[in-house]
Parts: C-alpha cells; structure tokens; sequence
C-alpha cells in the first residue's frame, strides 16, 4: 500500500510561499524575490527545507504588520529610507545568511553597547574631554582654548548624541565661520581632539574630523624689529615709562615667552651676579625649567632697574603709550621673533638658540623659519643696543589710549 501526501496536500504545499522542492538529493526553498533580489537557499533534508520556509513565513506575515502600522501613520515607511539605509538592511540580511531576524540582531547590539542606544550627549562629552584635560593638569589657557574652539558648536545643538555628528556638518559649520587657512587647520585639530576622546570611551565608531581636509600652508615668514626699532621703543620706553624698560629689554634680548615666561617673572629669578635668568617649570610652556643668559648688553639694560624681588612691571595702557610715540608696527610674538633671528645669526647654532628659548625639538623649526632672516652685521648692531648706544632722547609725552 503506497503510503505519502494526499494530492490535496501536495497541491497546497506546490502553491504555497515559499515554494519548496527536489534539487537533486537536496531540497530547495525559493522565496523568489525579496528586497529587490532573488532569494533561495538548499538544504540536506526536507524538514530543515521546511523550517527554513516556515521562519520566512513568519518575517513576511511582520512586514505585512509593519506596513499595516506604517499605512496608519504610526510608523516611518520603510519607502522613507534613503538609498543607503535601504542597501544596509539588504547587507544586513546578507550577514544574517537569510535565516534570523534583522530585529533580534539589533536588539543585541544596542544590549551590548549601550552608548549607541540613544547616544552620549554632545555637550556632555565635551564637558568630559575638557576635564580629562584638567585631570592632566594641562594650561587653564589651554582648556578655554577647547571650549572656545568646539563649544560653540557643541552650542547649536548640546542634546543630540555625539555619534550623529557627520564630518559634513563640522565642515559646513567651520565655513559657515569663514575659517581658513591656519584657523581652519587649528579649529580642526581642536575637533579631531574631542571625536578622539568619544572613541576612546566607545561613544563614536570613527572619527568624522580626520576626514575634513587640512590645508597646505606656506611656511610663514616671522616678522621681526631691526635694531633700530628696537632702539626706538627702548628709548621711547626709557623717556615715558622707564619701568617698563626691563620688559622690553628682556623680551628682545632672551626671547621669553611674552603671556607666561615674561609675564610671570618675578626680579628674584634674574640673577645679574651669575648672569642668569631662571625660567621655571609653572611659567614654561614646556613644563620644563632652564636658565636663560643674559647678554652683555641686557646686563646694562637691567642694572639701574633691578628690584631685588617683585613682578617685573608691566602695563598694557604705558605699553600703547611707547608704541604710540615710537611709531612702530607690534606684530605678534615680535620680540621672541626677533630675538631668534638675531640669536642664530650671531651664533650660527640652532640648537643653541632653541635652548635659550625652550624648544624641544633641538632647533630644528628655528633652522627652518629664521635662518638668513637678518645680517651678520645686523645681528651684530643689535646685540650692541645698550644704553651707551641709545641714550635717552626726550620724546613728546604720548596720550593716553
């Protein structure tokens, strides 16, 4: 007696979806097309054919309850997915192998990654960073420079989570500023600094500030004084506001840092016997102390002025007054330039010059920038400005900006 399937049953199982049937000694399950591809797969046995057809089943009879929902407005259409959304749930399902449910391996990621779920705040991770800094005892100058850089962008939106910030957002921020040049390039370090940070913590999978491009630069020229310049504002400096001689006289002639080194010295740190000037490790950029010499010239400058103790005097009102009566441009950073410039060419040794001024990468960035910036003979009336050379001339008292 023939034993099997009624022809009833064998009816329904043809025309049913997915169609499954003999390939050979195996059974094959053809979905036909799903997601805009052709979708099949064989197996050994004809049980496992249809358990295969009964999961498929099972996602078909969901997406017609999502498309239910969606056709009340209760959901987003799926019709709503970008191209690329849409191309990652098909490379989703093609990890998946066809079997599993797109659903289920979501569900396991976010539980394995929390951050991801609804996402780490932008302001809060910038808030982390900047203390991670001071954690790391870096410069409360440093720290303002962060949250100035980044804050304000952190600003146009702090809720939204941090991995959802794309890198054509930053960049169409930064041109929305009018950044360029080296301000771009700094602004876009201060940003590569904080996507950084996230990723160490797990809050972003990459960094979307490397892929903003840097800008090529030409090696800036430093802009400095000539020595008749330098002899100008002494002197001017001398007739106005001689306390403010020994500033300018140190800057020029030790190239000190102006906001910290030269800022911060103290007359217990200029030692005239030894002819030393220690810079120490809190005012140095470096975070490393060293002693600066002090030149012949700068021995006379400071001699009449030396206080024994107490800040060395500084004024930024006196300070525009001298600029004002010497008529002379202050471009940034002036005397530490002119200092190097000066400094190598007399010397002709950058590793020399890069200690006095606490470089750490041994002169070569001084070699690249200020070398055969002056004269030999240049470089020789400078370091002979001194009081003798440049007495005092009674200039017109400037008034006060």
């Amino acid at each position: 007696m023939k034993t099997g399937k009624s022809k009833t049953e064998k009816r329904g199982r043809k025309h049913a979806w997915p169609k499954i049937g003999p390939r050979g000694k195996a059974w094959r399950v053809d979905c036909g097309t799903v997601f805009g591809r052709r979708l099949f797969k064989q197996f050994p046995t004809l049980p496992e054919a249809e358990a295969f057809a009964a999961q498929m089943r099972t996602a078909r009879e969901e997406q017609k309850r999502i498309r239910r929902i969606e056709h009340g407005n209760r959901a987003v259409s799926l019709f709503k997915l970008t191209d690329t959304q849409r191309a990652d749930v098909l490379k989703a399902y093609d990890l998946l192998g066809g079997s599993g449910r797109l659903l289920e391996a979501v569900e396991f990621f976010l539980k394995h990654n929390p951050h991801a779920a609804g996402g780490v705040p932008l302001r809060a991770v910038l808030d982390d960073y900047v203390a991670s800094k001071d954690r790391a005892n870096r410069r409360e100058r440093t720290l303002k420079d962060i949250e100035h850089k980044v804050g304000r962008f952190v600003a146009t939106g702090p809720n939204r989570p941090v991995h959802s910030v794309t890198t054509d957002e930053i960049d169409a921020w930064l041109t929305r500023q009018g950044y360029r040049g080296a301000s771009w390039n700094a602004y876009r370090r201060a940003f590569v600094g904080l996507f950084n940070f996230a990723m160490t913590r797990g809050q972003v999978a990459s960094n979307p500030a490397n892929r903003l491009p840097i800008v090529k630069l030409d090696a800036p020229v430093p802009e400095i004084h000539t020595p008749a310049q330098v002899r100008v504002i002494l002197q001017a400096a001398a007739t106005l506001h001689p306390e403010l001689v020994p500033y300018f006289a140190i800057g020029y002639f030790t190239g000190l840092r102006p906001a910290r080194e030269l800022g911060l010295l103290d007359w217990r740190d200029v030692d005239l016997r030894e002819r030393l000037i220690l810079v120490s490790a809190h005012s140095s950029k470096t975070r490393e102390q060293r002693f600066v010499k002090i030149a012949d010239n700068l021995l006379e400058w400071l001699t009449p002025y030396h206080a024994g103790e107490g800040r060395i005097p500084s004024s930024r009102r006196h300070f525009r007054d001298i600029l004002k009566a010497a008529k002379v441009e202050w471009p940034r950073d002036v005397m530490r330039h002119t200092f190097a410039s000066y400094h190598l060419a007399h010397h002709e040794d950058a590793a020399k010059t890069a200690h006095e001024m606490g470089h750490a990468d041994g002169g070569k960035m001084l070699f690249t920038h200020y070398r055969n910036l002056v004269k030999p003979s240049d470089a020789g009336a400078f370091w002979n400005i001194s009081p003798e050379a440049a007495p005092v001339i009674r200039m017109p008292r400037a008034v006060s900006a």
